[in-house]
């Protein structure tokens, strides 16, 4: 996928989860659309781009919503060197390994956020966090099967298609 696009893709999710998805907050849990499209572009394509953009969006993000500046992109590096580590074990057009993927990267990307953020001060309890993790996990799943359905024709081929090659 060109840079371009992943640029712009990038940027209209880190809009629609600043201004939009905080009105649609269930339970005070939104998803993280950035982590989602990290995990399914990182899985999908060969390429790191997608570790680039959420790199960047990641430092933005922080300095536009969060009180420390960096923990975002650290942990969506983490998250994305762990994808392409693991992306050669699993198979890409099965719904099931992108789950595994989406349920694994939103824990560790939130347990990393929360452990880098309580350094110094203990505003949230574990328990507190672990509660809300299957929240969290839930709402990036849907949003992680939404993006499955719509990449996955455009990144495996088979050989009934007409342009095969």
């Amino acid at each position: 996928m060109k840079t371009r696009i992943v640029a712009i893709i990038f940027a209209v999710a880190f809009l629609i989860q600043g201004t939009l998805l905080n009105n649609f907050a269930f339970f005070s849990v939104t998803p993280n659309l950035i982590l989602c499209l990290l995990i399914a572009f990182t899985f999908f394509y060969e390429n790191e781009l997608a570790i680039y953009a959420a790199l960047i969006f990641g430092i933005i993000s922080d300095i536009c919503f969060s009180n420390i500046i960096g923990v975002s992109s650290l942990g969506y590096l983490l998250v994305g060197f762990l994808i392409v580590k693991f992306r050669p074990v699993l198979n890409k057009e099965n719904i099931l390994a992108s789950v595994i993927f989406g349920a694994l990267g939103t824990l560790v990307f939130n347990l990393f956020y929360w452990a880098a953020t309580n350094v110094k001060t203990n505003q949230f309890d574990f328990t507190y966090i672990l509660k809300l993790q299957p929240l969290y996990v839930i709402s990036n799943l849907i949003i992680m099967v939404l993006i499955y359905f719509t990449l996955i024709n455009r990144v495996v081929r088979h050989r009934s298609d007409r342009y095969y090659r």
